[in-house]
C-alpha cells in the first residue's frame, strides 16, 4: 500500500481503496450468507452490483491518474438505479410553477438557508423564499412551491421542484425559467434515509461506496460542488460531487474535543437540539455545522445546543448564519462572537 501511495500519490489511492472496501464487504456479506445460493434474491442483490464495481475496480487499476466515477459507472453500465427513482426525482426541464412577490409569509419553518454572495441570504421556507439584502437589511419575500437548493452559476441559484428546475437571479431579484447549458444537475436524493447522488441530465445514479445506516445528515454546499452525507454514528464524510468519491472521511475528524476557549452557544450540556447541517468547502479547507458541533476538520470549534432549524455559511466561510424561530444569527467564527441579522421573520 505505502508503495502505490508513494508511486501516484494518496488522491490516487483513496479511490483504488474505497472502491476495494465495497468489493470486499459486498464479497464478504454473500459468503457469510445462509441463503447465498443461485438466482436467490440475495445473489441478485448482490452479486449484480459486486460485478459492476470488480469491472470498476480494474478500469481503476489500469488508470494512470484518478478517474470520475461517473465515467466508471458509464462504462460498466448495467441496471439503472436512476430508473427505480425516476418517478420521486425533477424531471429536466424548467419548472411550470410561476413565482411572484408576495406580503407574508405562509410558515416560518425554515428548509434551507443559502448566502451566494457576501451581501444576499435566501431563506428557503416550505412556501416562500425571502431575500435579506445585507447589510441594510431590505427585505423582499416570493411565494414559490417548496424549492430545494441545487447550486449556482453564473450568478443564478438553482432550485428545483416536483415539476422541473427554476433559477433566481438574486442581484437583479429574477426568476428564470430555463436550463443552463453549462451546470450540472446533480442532486442528492430526495428521500433522505437513501444516500444516492443522481445526475438529472444523463439519468444516471451514483451509490456512495462507504456503509452507512440510516442517513442522520444529509446537505450540499452553497456551490452544489460537495456534500456532506453521515449517519448517526457519523459514518460517511464529505463527498466531491464532481468525482463522486469522498473527499473527507468523517470518522478522521475529532468531534469531541474542545479549544481551551469555551464555545459560544449556550450552557446547556448534552445533545443537542439543532437540526441544522451546513458545509462550506474551499480547495482542501472545509468547515461544517452537524450535530450541533461546528468543525474546521481539525477539532470543534463551537457547540450549539439551541434548536437551529437552517444554517449556511458566508462565501469565505468566515461567518455562520444560523436560523432559530424568531431570529437569524451571524456566528463570527474567528472571534466567537454573535450578532442579529434578522428579528423575528415576518
Amino acid at each position: 500500500m505505502e508503495i502505490l501511495v508513494k508511486r501516484y500519490g494518496p488522491d490516487f489511492f483513496s479511490p483504488i481503496q474505497s472502491m476495494f472496501k465495497k468489493v470486499a464487504l459486498l464479497a464478504a456479506e454473500y459468503h457469510f450468507s445462509e441463503h447465498n445460493v443461485p438466482d436467490s434474491h440475495l445473489a441478485k442483490r448482490i452479486l449484480q452490483p459486486l460485478q459492476k464495481y470488480l469491472s470498476q475496480l480494474i478500469l481503476l487499476l489500469r488508470q494512470a491518474s484518478p478517474i470520475e466515477r461517473w465515467a466508471l459507472e458509464e462504462e460498466t453500465e448495467g441496471e439503472s438505479i436512476f430508473e427505480i427513482y425516476e418517478e420521486m426525482l425533477p424531471p429536466f426541464r424548467p419548472s411550470s410553477t410561476e413565482i411572484a412577490v408576495s406580503h407574508t409569509l405562509n410558515t416560518r419553518e425554515i428548509r434551507e438557508a443559502r448566502m451566494p454572495d457576501a451581501n444576499n441570504l435566501l431563506l428557503v421556507y416550505e412556501k416562500n423564499v425571502l431575500h435579506c439584502e445585507l447589510p441594510a437589511g431590505a427585505l423582499t419575500i416570493y411565494q414559490t412551491p417548496a424549492l430545494t437548493w441545487a447550486g449556482m452559476q453564473a450568478g443564478k441559484s438553482v432550485f428545483y421542484e416536483d415539476s422541473g428546475f427554476v433559477n433566481y437571479d438574486w442581484l437583479n431579484k429574477k426568476w428564470e425559467y430555463e436550463m443552463l447549458p453549462d451546470f450540472d444537475y446533480r442532486i442528492l436524493s430526495p428521500d433522505r434515509d437513501v444516500s444516492l447522488l443522481f445526475d438529472i441530465r444523463k439519468k444516471c445514479a451514483l451509490t456512495f461506496l462507504e456503509p452507512m445506516d440510516r442517513l442522520s445528515v444529509s446537505a450540499m454546499d452553497t456551490t452544489g460542488k460537495h456534500a456532506i452525507l453521515m449517519d448517526m454514528e457519523a459514518n460517511g464524510g464529505i463527498y466531491e460531487l464532481k468525482s463522486g468519491w469522498r473527499k473527507v472521511d468523517s470518522k478522521s475528524l475529532d468531534w469531541y474535543g474542545f479549544p481551551e476557549k469555551p464555545p459560544v452557544a449556550t450552557e446547556e450540556t448534552g445533545r443537542s437540539k439543532s437540526r441544522a447541517v451546513a458545509l462550506w468547502c474551499e480547495n482542501s479547507d472545509f468547515k461544517m455545522l452537524a450535530f450541533g458541533k461546528l468543525i474546521n476538520g481539525a477539532s470543534p470549534l463551537a457547540f450549539f445546543y439551541e434548536d437551529i432549524k437552517a444554517a449556511c455559511f458566508s462565501p469565505d466561510g468566515n461567518h455562520l448564519f444560523l436560523c432559530r424561530e424568531e431570529d437569524c444569527l451571524r456566528y463570527d467564527i474567528e472571534n466567537h462572537s454573535k450578532s442579529v441579522v434578522l428579528k423575528k421573520s415576518p
